[in-house]
């Protein structure tokens, strides 16, 4: 907005184009009548990136120029920082450090077939909350539900950590997934904070932090062997992360209140206009699909009654909800949608969002199977060196979305996305080629994961800018978190199905004529397949087994195992190879955007000054 003369017009003039409203001196905010600079806050600017006009001019962001330099290392963002860092590793943790431990917790508590669910459980309760959370803070504001999620991890991990059955901690994590949901949405939280051209940089410190991430196995694996608390060691240590969070979230915490985000609705009004039929299809949807694609091939047959309802009735939910939402977008305007439909026309957006789920899809489903390969391919090592191997795949992947960030902090996004889906979709295609041989496929994986890495922690972040206004950051990052859980989710099952259908036949295939040309007789052949799975019964023997024999024998059920994984890389092919066409449609932020912060803090005794007097303390605009 320029005035006729072609100058900047004032700050009283820039304000009163914002609907007359009278703004207060802040020491934080958008509108800072004496910022550091003299120069007004460009309220156009700001006013052309948010399509909520109703937000008080606190509540739209700020652009750099206009924010005191105190502001950076004020304790207000110093601590949400910090809260967001341990909230993050608590949501990791939470299923990192139970994996590890898990047959030893059953065992203990145990046994229970329901230990399934420990996992389960917390896949699809974050699953839920990733999308829920993230378009009811864009709504109703963040900081009450960042409090409260990380109040119920705490509680999660306290009952977690004093469960006396298997059965209570599923109860116990399904508090710790709901909360999970929240927890690893780091990647649009903190860029909200922070100015947009550090988004990045910002992301991939918290990669750096992220030591339930990388260290996991080792921390949950020593509280079991190292100390008196064993693997409840892992909660005690969750229940601090949880609770500390919580704490830093109460008191430094304080992003744009429900009033400033909604200047002229009253909080009843917009409850009743919130789309809660559209939450209830997709929540039961999305639940009856993640159970079928959990169930098929380990609790059940996949064609069974079991898995075929809940995955039937789970896309047929799903479909009713898209078809739903489109209807409700035209029939009724005034009511708030679920899920906004324009995300999915914006194509940048999408191919972002096909990035994460190429990331998510291949980390996933290769880290569930990677420790196959370690233990039943490769010759057998010292303690330290197969810790070592198996630990590869999650390393190196960890660590490219720590460079990823760096590197896209000074070129952008579109380069090292092309250049690393260009590096890993290639390598990890090799894997096909002789996985029994360790140089080779170790250095393919550990390479390729890399890359993969890099892709990940430029593709998370990214998602943040392509939208067509940042007043709606959660919501497309709740967008883009569930969609890469759900494509996640099919490519781990697809992933372990290949594994488990071709070593039905390889297995019987390579060890039957490899023992019975060794001399053993063909009656004994399935026994001795059972002592090599580690499933026969105990005090069982293997008639005419001989040393011989068992040695041709552990020889073609590696060989056996490696044909296996030859016909699984392909898999890998099939979720990588995509990425290499959906990342040259993803663009670089505008450089206009580089100053701006979306989601600025404020001084909880600058609150009611910030809200103005337009509306009382149940949000009923006043007369």
């Amino acid at each position: 907005m320029l005035s006729d003369d072609g100058k900047q017009p004032d700050a009283m003039a820039q304000t009163d184009r914002i609907e007359q409203v009278d703004t207060a001196e802040v020491e934080m905010g958008a509108v800072v009548s004496n910022n550091t600079t003299g120069k007004p806050p460009p309220l156009p600017q700001i006013d052309r990136m948010l399509l909520d006009k109703e937000r008080a001019p606190e509540a739209r962001g700020a652009f750099t120029d206009s924010v005191p330099r105190s502001y950076w290392y004020s304790w207000q963002f110093l601590g949400t920082f910090v809260a967001i860092i341990l909230a993050k590793d608590a949501g990791s943790g939470g299923f990192s450090l139970a994996a590890p431990v898990l047959a030893s917790i059953n065992a203990e508590i145990g046994p229970d077939p329901a230990v399934t669910w420990v996992s389960l459980a917390w896949t699809l309760t974050q699953g839920i909350s990733t999308l829920v959370v993230g378009r009811l803070s864009d709504v109703f504001g963040r900081r009450w539900i960042f409090i409260v999620f990380s109040a119920i991890g705490t509680a999660g991990a306290i009952w977690a950590s004093q469960a006396q059955s298997i059965k209570q901690l599923i109860g116990a994590t399904v508090l710790l997934g709901i909360a999970g949901g929240v927890q690893i949405s780091y990647f649009w939280i903190i860029s909200e904070i922070v100015p947009m051209k550090w988004r990045f940089a910002a992301n991939s410190f918290i990669y750096v932090c992220s030591f339930t991430s990388w260290l996991g196995p080792k921390i949950s694996y020593d509280f079991f062997t190292k100390t008196a608390a064993g693997w409840r060691g892992s909660y005690y240590l969750l229940v601090t992360l949880n609770g500390l969070s919580t704490i830093l979230f109460w008191l430094c915490y304080h992003p744009p209140t429900f009033k400033m985000l909604h200047r002229r609705s009253a909080l009843t009004n917009l409850l009743k206009s919130f789309d809660w039929v559209g939450l209830v299809l997709y929540t039961g949807s999305f639940v009856a699909f993640l159970i079928g694609l959990n169930w098929g091939g380990s609790s059940y047959a996949w064609k069974s009654a079991h898995v075929l309802g809940t995955l039937i009735g789970g896309i047929v939910g799903l479909g009713v909800f898209v078809g739903y939402e489109i209807w409700l977008a035209h029939r009724y305007k005034s009511v708030v949608p679920f899920v906004p439909m324009h995300f999915f026309t914006n194509l940048p957006l999408l191919a972002i969002t096909g990035m994460t789920c190429i990331s998510g899809s291949s980390y996933y489903g290769l880290a569930s199977v990677w420790p196959g390969l370690v233990h039943n391919v490769w010759p057998v090592y010292s303690q330290s060196k197969t810790g070592n191997m198996l630990s590869l795949f999650v390393l190196t992947y960890l660590w490219g979305q720590v460079v990823g960030g760096a590197i896209a902090h000074f070129t952008g996004a579109r380069k090292p996305l092309i250049t690393s889906m260009l590096v890993a979709a290639p390598l990890l295609g090799c894997l096909v080629i002789n996985p029994i041989d360790v140089t080779l496929t170790s250095v393919l994986m550990g390479t390729g994961s890399f890359a993969l890495g890099i892709m990940e922690g430029v593709a998370l972040t990214a998602t943040t800018y392509p939208l067509r206004s940042q007043d709606e950051i959660g919501s497309a990052g709740g967008v883009t978190g569930t969609i890469r859980l759900f494509v996640s989710t099919i490519a781990t099952a697809a992933y372990n199905t290949t594994l488990n259908n071709r070593l039905a036949v390889t297995i019987p295939g390579h060890v039957g004529p490899a023992a019975a040309a060794a001399g053993l007789p063909a009656s004994s052949v399935p026994l001795l397949i059972q002592m090599l799975k580690g499933t026969l019964p105990a005090g069982t023997t293997v008639p005419g087994l001989t040393d011989a024999i068992m040695t041709a024998a552990k020889v073609a059920y590696r060989v056996a195992y490696s044909d296996a994984y030859r016909t699984l890389f392909f898999v890998c092919i099939a979720f990588t190879v995509p990425g290499v066409f959906l990342c040259w449609f993803v663009i670089d932020s505008d450089k206009s955007t580089d100053e701006f912060v979306a989601g600025h803090l404020h001084k909880r005794t600058d609150e009611s000054a910030l809200e103005g007097d337009e509306t009382d303390e149940t949000g009923e605009q006043r007369s």
